[in-house]
């Protein structure tokens, strides 16, 4: 999965979106200006491909979205529960309509597949503590499941992130990555145990790989570690969804490495895709290292959408109208 620099694609990008090894778009704020810009983009992006593409964003609510103009502003998830003051029933149906909203929207701009929802727990350590639903387990695992039922509605698949959990993630004492130094048991206990029971009732349809180590576990960062795709999420939890890697271009190469065998090595440690969005000169180096008949996961096309509506016309829908209102109530102070 690739990322393009504009409002539009360039010379440079048809040719990559024309390579059979190119397996999906990312799209973030760069890539938008309103929303006729994006359907177009879009459009074009599918038009170019040479089969089916997917294509992704992150729109969670709050602080974490990358289209804004003429879309529902959404709170943080974090504030759903607060909101709902504590009722669980209340918040579940927030979430549900919010989840609803989100995906409906981008769905109407022929978006497959949004990164969400984020199941971590809400720590203080967190860059945002209110971008998560919960610091409990179990309320987090409720309201998750609530949103995806919302994504389902609109047409599209949930992607949760970011596995096995990344609340009490924190930079290394060097600075160089991040980590989760407590114990395997407390992992698999606490954090994980959110992914497992949204698994084990059907809600997970996808998964990112964290960004970080837990040396308790596996010393390598996860996108690599066959012991957190294999062993756990494959062989113990018997998922059979789509990985996702984090995005392997975000962090500077070591003077041993290079981005081909950090994609090779992630690949084999079961990522069905690999995402290099940050550097477009890492992807092109791993498209040209890759043989040309690598067979993609047949996993991946689970993930495509069927856009029903214009975004016009769903805005003209009842049912968006009131999603919409309760977005700005539950976005007010």
């Amino acid at each position: 999965m690739m990322a393009l620099s504009g409002y539009q694609i360039s010379a440079d990008e048809k040719e990559l979106l024309e390579h059979p090894l190119v397996g999906g778009v990312y799209l973030d704020a760069n890539n938008f200006f309103d929303i006729e810009q994006l359907s177009r983009l879009t459009y074009d992006i599918r038009s170019i491909s040479r089969g089916d593409i997917l294509i992704a964003t992150s729109q969670e609510g709050g602080h974490t979205v990358n289209f804004k103009r003429e879309f529902t502003p959404v709170p943080d998830m974090g504030r759903v529960y607060l909101k709902a003051s504590g009722d669980l029933d209340i918040a579940s149906d927030y979430a549900e309509k919010l989840g609803w909203l989100i995906c409906a929207e981008l769905l109407a701009c022929n978006i497959d597949v949004n990164f969400a929802p984020l199941l971590d727990i809400a720590t203080e350590s967190a860059a945002i503590p209110s971008r998560a639903f919960h610091a409990k387990e179990t309320i987090i695992t409720q309201l998750a499941g609530c949103f995806i039922n919302g994504m389902r509605s609109a047409g599209m698949k949930s992607c949760g992130k970011y596995y096995p959990g990344a609340g009490h993630v924190l930079k290394s004492s060097d600075k160089s990555q991040y980590v989760d130094k407590r114990v395997a048991s407390m992992l698999t206990q606490g954090d994980m145990r959110v992914f497992t029971e949204l698994h084990q009732a059907g809600m997970l349809d996808a998964v990112i790989a964290a960004n970080a180590s837990y040396p308790s576990v596996d010393k390598q960062d996860v996108s690599y570690s066959k012991i957190w795709l294999r062993q756990y999420l494959r062989l113990e939890m018997n998922f059979d969804g789509v990985v996702f890697s984090n995005d392997l271009s975000s962090s500077p190469l070591t003077k041993s490495e290079s981005y081909l065998e950090r994609a090779q090595n992630a690949m084999q440690a079961g990522c069905d895709m690999v995402l290099l969005c940050e550097n477009q000169s890492a992807a092109i180096q791993v498209i040209d290292g890759l043989p040309i008949d690598y067979i993609a996961s047949a996993r991946l096309s689970r993930l495509l959408s069927h856009p029903e509506y214009t975004f016009h016309g769903l805005k003209q829908k009842e049912k968006w109208k009131q999603a919409s209102q309760l977005a700005a109530d539950l976005s007010k102070s």
